[in-house]
């Protein structure tokens, strides 16, 4: 039986009764379990792959760190068992120079594994630094901790997000052609949301024809047409937003 799936590139990284299997999906269809290339495990729960190394929370066995630079030939770099009593998943994220691991650690709380720091691995800032991992900090829950959210993904995107809404605020602040009104500014942020978490291309590409339009052309010079095409751009982010949020919370709980 399954217990955690995790794509990366052609492979598909599997944890089940077994242990830690690859399917090769080059071919999606004429899929295949990779031969001859499990990670043997008594008890593999989730798994997280972070480039060229894959996490195994593996219960009572610890944390399982295996070499997936060869997704057809994986093998074991390391299985960590400092402090770890129950490891139930794991989530990787890095802060600020060091690689972190978050481990679920079941009925022991929540454990972090320094993975790579400056002191304990001068490679820190390679590709895919070997991990040095060392627990330095641990938080004791009421109740077992089994799963962990992943917001690694999410960072990067919040940061653009927020730099994006910055310089449309400079933007219009700076164009003189509008008056904006607090209604306005409060709806500003939804322009950079709506531009950035849409997955159809189509629209972002319009909004961004109309962006370029509202701010460079000097011809519309009627500050009620301006401020019409400027609510027609929020409305559409608007929408584009609404849509991301429904389809994202439909992945979460279906």
């Amino acid at each position: 039986m399954f217990a955690c799936l995790v794509q990366q590139f052609r492979f598909l990284f599997v944890t089940h009764d077994e242990g830690l299997s690859v399917i090769d999906i080059t071919d999606i269809e004429k899929a295949f379990v990779v031969a001859d290339n499990t990670i043997e495990m008594k008890e593999a729960h989730n798994v997280f792959v972070a480039r060229t190394y894959a996490y195994v929370a593996a219960g009572k066995e610890g944390l399982i760190i295996v070499d997936i630079e060869d997704p057809t030939s994986m093998k074991v770099y390391e299985t960590f068992t400092d402090n770890i009593v129950d490891a139930r998943d794991v989530v990787v994220a890095t802060t600020n120079a060091s690689l972190m691991g978050y481990v679920a650690d079941g009925e022991a709380g929540l454990k972090v594994i320094q993975l790579t720091a400056p002191d304990s691995q001068p490679r820190f800032y390679g590709f895919s630094p070997e991990p040095k991992p060392e627990t330095i900090a641990h938080y004791t829950t009421k109740k077992p901790v089994i799963s962990l959210p992943i917001y690694v993904e999410e960072a990067k995107i919040i940061f653009i997000e927020f730099a994006f809404i910055i310089l449309f605020y400079v933007i219009f602040y700076l164009n003189k052609n509008i008056t904006l009104t607090k209604a306005d500014y409060f709806m500003l942020p939804i322009v950079g949301y709506g531009l950035f978490r849409s997955n159809n291309f189509a629209a972002v590409s319009a909004l961004v024809i109309f962006t370029i339009i509202f701010v460079f052309n000097t011809k519309i010079n009627n500050p009620k047409y301006r401020k019409l095409l400027f609510r027609s751009m929020i409305f559409s982010s608007a929408t584009l937003a609404i849509f991301y949020v429904m389809s994202f919370n439909f992945m979460l709980f279906r």
